[in-house]
């Protein structure tokens, strides 16, 4: 148990890493553009009429969409991957002893009482879904690390499906190879939806 909650607070520390990261790549940027416009990051850009530009305006104006398609898969694996990560530690008593899907008995007892909850997950996270995948508009993206994010797919469908098979045979016999691979397999797939933001804080550091 102590070796799941571990994993369940890495997965949550990188989750806030990544956040933070964003946070301080888009003041690197901001001061950037400062000391190439030669003004004092207290006074600001000034625009050609002389008013200054505040950090949101020039965001905003460096913000550029990756384009619909890919904008439509990066929800959908960031909505995947909330929904693994929900199989992963809530199928199973192993950390939230009070909160997990058991103590929901409509649930429990259904017969689609794991796409029920996949569901449910989805509507609770879909804002978080939707506001990781704009940030990738902030990013350069090349087309390799578009194709390694869609592979996430299918990790995150091994994770699902492994944690489904746990909380199937639960409280039953457990065994390693389908909890290792679960949590690889999820682990894996967030450190791929993060690489961007990790790769361009890297290059605006140097």
């Amino acid at each position: 148990m102590a070796i799941v909650s571990f994993t369940f607070l890495l997965i949550l520390g990188l989750l806030v890493l990544g956040y933070l990261l964003h946070l301080i790549y888009l003041d690197k940027i901001y001061n950037k553009l400062l000391s190439l416009s030669g003004e004092s990051s207290q006074l600001g850009i000034l625009s050609q009429s002389g008013a200054s530009i505040s950090k949101e305006i020039l965001l905003k104006e460096l913000y550029t969409p990756q384009g619909s398609n890919f904008n439509a898969l990066a929800i959908s694996a960031w909505s995947l991957f909330f929904i693994a990560l929900a199989y992963f530690y809530f199928l199973t008593p192993s950390v939230f002893e009070n909160y997990n899907y058991f103590k929901l008995a409509p649930l429990a007892s259904s017969l689609l009482g794991f796409f029920v909850f996949g569901f449910l997950i989805l509507l609770l996270t879909v804002v978080l879904s939707v506001g990781f995948s704009r940030i990738y508009g902030f990013y350069e993206i090349s087309t390799g690390m578009k194709t390694a994010i869609m592979l996430t797919f299918v990790l995150l469908a091994v994770s699902i499906i492994c944690s489904t098979y746990i909380g199937t045979i639960y409280p039953g016999r457990t065994y390693i190879l389908p909890e290792t691979a679960a949590f690889a397999t999820l682990l894996t797939s967030q450190l791929i939806l993060l690489a961007p933001i990790y790769i361009g804080t890297a290059k605006v550091m140097r």
